[in-house]
């Protein structure tokens, strides 16, 4: 009899309500806090975390077609969200046919990333800055002008939703007020 004890679930920002990791499991997986990335860690500690259950029963094959299928129409509709692979089980174990390949490709032409043409202020630009130092993914890698171009190309067209830029937009004032809190509760702190 095959397992069925697999799930996918997805992580939202607790602040923000929005999602930002989407997961397969099973068992007590779902809510565990260690094995995760750098990002998805500094989010948590950030702003929290909660989870739902979008799946369930499901066996190991369809719990990864599952993830799959949810890490990408969460990033088609421009969420950004923090999971390394496209899912499927440590992202390489699924192995793609030359026609799928093919369909991603046309699928994904014309996308454009969300900062593409954003002005972005400098206490923002911190805040992304800070998101990801300790993140040595890429750390001394070289890309060839052809793959700089490549992933170029494969970005342009995508656009954020107002709701999009509203949530994102409350999310740092909600950020730079409990950090204005903060620190008059350290200079009050000091007075005394």
């Amino acid at each position: 009899m095959e397992d069925k004890s697999y799930y996918v679930y997805i992580h939202y920002n607790k602040l923000t309500n929005e999602p930002f990791y989407v997961g397969k499991g099973k068992g007590y997986r779902m809510n565990k806090k260690y094995g995760r990335n750098n990002d998805w860690k500094k989010i948590v500690s950030q702003f929290g975390f909660y989870v739902k259950l979008i799946a369930e029963n499901l066996t190991n094959s369809d719990a990864n077609k599952t993830e799959i299928k949810y890490i990408k129409e969460l990033r088609d509709n421009g969420i950004l969200l923090v999971n390394k692979t496209s899912g499927g089980g440590s992202g390489g174990s699924i192995i793609f046919t030359e026609e799928h390949k093919k369909n991603l490709s046309v699928a994904l032409k014309g996308k454009n990333t969300w900062s593409k043409n954003r002005k972005l202020s400098n206490a923002h630009k911190e805040i992304l800055l800070n998101c990801i130092k300790g993140n040595t993914n890429n750390k001394g890698k070289k890309f060839s002008e052809e793959h700089i171009k490549k992933l170029s190309e494969s970005h342009k067209g995508h656009k954020q939703s107002d709701e999009q830029k509203r949530k994102k937009s409350e999310s740092l004032k909600e950020y730079y007020r409990k950090k204005r809190e903060e620190k008059e509760n350290t200079k009050n702190n000091n007075i005394f």
